[in-house]
């Protein structure tokens, strides 16, 4: 799965976890902002499972 930024880098990854690190990751680095999970997953329509250990 992926999630776009705006400024044109992609985010991959095989799992909601690996997507959200790495798509934070970038945010952070790059944009200097902190993101959440949870609107991460709102951006590629998705919403946190219990077992996913992400909030």
């Amino acid at each position: 799965m992926t999630i776009d930024c705006d400024c044109g880098f992609v985010a991959e990854g095989d799992t909601d976890t690996e997507l959200v690190a790495r798509a934070q990751a970038h945010a952070r680095d790059a944009h200097g902002i902190e993101l959440s999970a949870a609107l991460i997953l709102q951006r590629v329509g998705r919403r946190p499972g219990p077992r996913s250990g992400l909030r």
